[in-house]
């Protein structure tokens, strides 16, 4: 095996250790084989021997195995495939000649080539054929009985068989999508537009034109489809100017999920936004939309903490030189406390916010929602009058004398969570960064909330 310079030695490592593995399968697979064809079971064993030589084809014993108890299997199929016609057993005969030919061509993919009775065939054509005509007039019976699962069984596999027999492509259109079609017609009937728009889309998606489909799709859209008006957030003076943006923002969500049944109609000009409910509804409903989707922010609270100042304990290294017993001159670390200051803020952004669907037909609240969130922004940064990096963290009492309850962390892993803190940022997200997060929130949120109503049953799937 050749590699590219290119490949990494661990992507080396693993296609070998694969290829370890499928060996070892290959060999546990051909020695039980081979224990069952000892055993007389030869049938049995050419299984084995089949998975052996899958795992590995440069298996030269499973591969010689495989071509004698292989032909042996065949055989098998054949012989029961002969006994089958003889008996006059169509389908099973046509079931079992088509695992053999599965079987024959399987061998094949894996280098076995078998002798194979190529009279067969013609037995087969024949028996085909008389399974074929004598299913077919079971499956029109079914078919005129209404029973159209039966019939879509029985058709399906004489299209398999032969897709040119009779009226054979037809008669198995009908089966599959006749009832699709009458369920789409009832849905229709029973006020759950969107449910028939389905049905009706499934059919021209997997059958083309059936019957009046096309027609009754676009009727059923139609019924289904939602125009809809967003109005301005009302009470949006603590939100700030950011609020003007909720409307556009729930509108350009809506749209982007180019869903079938919910369109914004664009036209209401701002002056029309100041009439009161009545009037409005009956302006809406006269530009041609059937829903109003009113928003109101509820509750606006930006809360900011003071900031917290906390001394806390680290100590600078630094080294002296000393001579020990033996006069020999060497350094030892001498720790010095110092005092360093971490700050902390926290502030948070809560909102709550009620939107409803209106019909413009009747006035009727078709869907209404609330929702309370919050943000959260939390900093934590430290601050040393001379180099942070000098610093090493640690814990003490007093910092004129020196304790048992004295700590020095000198570990790297603890100065670099140290030096950590001094590199954090020092400020809060801003009020305006805020706002703006809380109206791209609001506005997915309500998007959401009405792209999951479900005109059918008046249901909404919660966001």
């Amino acid at each position: 095996m050749i590699f590219s310079k290119k490949v990494s030695p661990v992507l080396i490592a693993f296609i070998l250790f694969v290829l370890l593995i499928t060996s070892c399968v290959s060999k546990r697979m051909y020695k039980k084989g081979h224990a069952l064809e000892k055993a007389n079971m030869p049938i049995e064993a050419a299984e084995y021997y089949r998975i052996s030589v899958m795992k590995n084809s440069k298996n030269v014993d499973a591969k010689i195995a495989l071509k004698r108890t292989g032909q042996m299997v065949l055989d098998d199929y054949i012989n029961t495939f002969y006994d089958l016609y003889n008996k006059q057993e169509n389908e099973r005969a046509v079931d079992k000649y088509e695992q053999l030919v599965r079987y024959h061509k399987h061998l094949i993919g894996l280098g076995i080539r078998l002798n194979f009775d190529d009279k067969s065939k013609s037995y087969y054509e024949e028996v085909k054929d008389a399974f074929i005509s004598e299913s077919y007039q079971k499956g029109v019976r079914a078919l005129d009985e209404e029973d159209f699962s039966t019939a879509a069984a029985i058709m399906s596999k004489i299209f398999r068989l032969n897709p040119d027999y009779r009226q054979v492509k037809e008669k198995r259109r009908t089966a599959m999508y006749e009832p699709i079609f009458r369920n789409g017609q009832q849905l229709l009937i029973e006020g759950a537009p969107r449910k028939a728009y389905y049905a009706f889309d499934k059919i021209l998606r997997e059958a083309g034109e059936y019957k009046d489909s096309k027609l009754l799709k676009e009727e059923a859209l139609e019924q289904a489809t939602i125009t809809m008006v967003v109005t301005p957030s009302l009470n949006s003076g603590a939100m700030g100017r950011e609020a003007g943006s909720i409307r556009p923002m729930v509108t350009d969500y809506i749209q982007k999920k180019k869903l079938p049944f919910f369109k914004v109609k664009l036209d209401p000009k701002e002056a029309y936004f100041h009439l009161d409910m009545p009037e409005f509804i009956r302006y809406v409903h006269g530009i041609g939309a059937n829903a109003i989707l009113q928003i109101r922010l509820l509750d606006v609270q930006y809360i900011e903490s003071d900031l917290e100042k906390i001394y806390k304990c680290a100590y600078t290294k630094t080294y002296e030189t000393y001579k020990d017993e033996n006069g020999d001159e060497k350094k030892r670390a001498i720790y010095h406390k110092r005092y360093y200051r971490e700050y902390r803020a926290s502030s948070e952004f809560r909102y709550s916010y009620h939107y409803s669907l209106i019909s413009t037909a009747t006035g009727e609240v078709l869907y209404t929602n609330s929702k309370k969130s919050t943000l959260r922004d939390r900093v934590v940064f430290a601050r040393y009058k001379g180099d942070f990096r000098s610093l090493i963290p640690g814990y003490f009492d007093d910092i004129d004398k020196d304790s048992d309850t004295d700590t020095i962390s000198d570990s790297d892993y603890a100065i670099k969570k140290l030096r950590v803190l001094f590199k954090q940022r020092d400020h809060l997200v801003p009020i305006q960064e805020m706002r703006k997060k809380a109206v791209e929130d609001i506005s997915q949120r309500i998007a959401d909330g009405v792209c999951r109503y479900n005109g059918d049953k008046q249901v909404i799937l919660e966001n």
